[in-house]
């Protein structure tokens, strides 16, 4: 992996004409660049040399989660696993109140320390994350803060705190977004940290700081600070638990639900069940409920958490622009089919954006286009940069013919490794030079090479037996 990564490097200052172009394209300035002849690897490997070369944030939209998948692969073999992530989309085609998503709401969090308050990154998006709308970035940072030895805090004050952030807790403190207390110390692992913190009062000034091994519970380093960020895309305040309950009793109104199921909804969010719930209503918690609250503008988007210098990548436009399609109809079946059964559900809009939206935010930053069709020739002033990869079909063909045949002969092979561990020779009696040459490469079991017998020479022949 690291040589990889060391051919990116080199290839950096590459004499490519395409690659050499297509930089001098973007420091210029120019806001829409469309690249064609890429396959595969290839375009990941080019991000990560654009990335290289630029040290400035890429956001790279794929048409699917799996080509999202594919491409953080590849940029994580190329750059590293702390450069390359993968911004996970909720799966919303369900209306229960309560569809807990834990592993991808952690995913999602850590996307969002990166592009807030980490360095340059390389995020991969499918476009149905990038549709769906997301915690506002003004609340999230209004929750995180820094803690720092020699604090003053009141220890249930900040277990409160935790609790409202959407930490869960614990006894013992071994996951992600977890907490635990035992007397004057707090455990927490915050979602984008390597390692649990342990913290050590002393009344209610914080004494010490330390990350911890979370399978060992030893402790790794002293910490003078650490950012403490949510664990939930939901600050769940009182006052946003309330405003939950108002939402679903005036919606339950509108959909005319029967008065029992409106009850029994509003009752479980005000009760506790809201760090469950399905992210489809995270709206309920932030949209204004009535004109009681106007200052709540509802969810907000990616589009607010990405850096203004950062350069967006659309890996296949036209795929990117048919999955949204893809989503769009899916959704409207989903709510339709909601609607017809009675059950209660929120409108599209409250947690995704539109393809108008979308199109509409796009064009506000630069693109580079990464074309799946071959491209036709333009104007001068717009053409596009085309690639030309070499493609080694007879290695393919070799490495496959190769295991292969490592498959059909692995019975044999282990039978000579047998004969080998008992201390016998094994002769192979080959047809012809080419067969002995192949054979001579083949290393042994104990890693030498066998030994080649030359024939003998026709002119010296040996007599056969029975034969003049």
């Amino acid at each position: 992996m690291t040589l990889l990564r060391k051919i990116v490097e080199i290839k950096n200052n590459s004499g490519d004409p395409a690659l050499r172009e297509l930089l001098e394209r973007l420091g210029r300035g120019e806001e829409r660049i469309a690249v064609g002849g890429l396959e595969g690897a290839a375009r990941a490997f080019v991000i990560a040399l654009l990335f290289r070369h630029l040290r400035r944030p890429l956001i790279v939209i794929a048409p699917t989660e799996k080509d999202a998948d594919a491409c953080v692969r590849d940029l994580s073999l190329f750059l590293g696993g702390e450069q390359a992530f993968l911004l996970p989309p909720w799966d919303l085609l369900t209306t229960d109140m309560f569809a807990f998503q834990r592993e991808t709401e952690l995913a999602r969090l850590e996307v969002f320390h990166r592009l807030t308050y980490g360095g340059p990154a390389v995020v991969v998006v499918p476009i149905h994350a990038l549709m769906q709308k997301v915690i506002p970035r003004e609340i999230l940072e209004d929750y995180v803060e820094l803690v720092s030895v020699g604090d003053s805090r009141e220890r249930d004050m900040f277990v409160q705190r935790l609790t409202e952030g959407g930490y869960g807790r614990v006894t013992l403190v071994e996951g992600k977004g977890e907490f635990s207390v035992r007397g004057n110390v707090i455990d927490l692992f915050s979602p984008p940290a390597d390692h649990p913190y342990r913290l050590e009062f002393f009344g209610d000034e914080l004494e010490s700081i330390r990350s911890f091994d979370e399978a060992t519970q030893r402790s790794l380093t002293e910490l003078a600070e650490f950012r403490l960020f949510p664990a939930r895309e939901v600050i769940l305040t009182p006052a946003r638990r309330e405003r939950a309950v108002r939402n679903i009793r005036r919606r339950s109104n509108e959909l005319e639900l029967p008065r029992a199921v409106k009850d029994k909804l509003a009752e479980m969010i005000a009760t506790g069940l809201g760090s469950a719930v399905n992210p489809l209503f995270h709206s309920l918690f932030y949209d204004a409920a009535g004109n009681d609250d106007p200052e709540d503008q509802g969810l907000g988007t990616l589009f607010d958490y990405l850096p203004a210098g950062g350069l967006l990548v659309l890996d296949d436009p036209l795929a990117v622009a048919l999955a949204q399609e893809k989503i769009e109809n899916d959704l409207d079946r989903f709510i339709l089919k909601a609607h017809d059964g009675e059950r209660f559900h929120l409108e599209r809009e409250a947690a995704y954006l539109t393809s108008t939206e979308v199109s509409g935010r796009l064009q506000e930053m630069r693109q580079l286009h990464l074309a799946g069709l071959s491209l036709g020739s333009g104007d001068d002033d717009r053409r596009p940069i085309r690639f030309y990869l070499e493609r080694d079909i007879a290695l393919g063909e070799a490495v496959r013919t190769e295991a292969e045949e490592a498959g059909l002969l692995m019975p044999l092979v282990e039978k000579i490794r047998g004969w080998l561990g008992e201390g016998k020779r094994v002769v192979f009696v080959c047809g012809g030079q080419e067969c002995r040459l192949r054979r001579a490469g083949v290393p042994a079991a104990d890693g030498t090479a066998p030994r080649a017998v030359r024939p003998p020479h026709p002119e010296r022949g040996r007599s056969i037996p029975g034969r003049g």
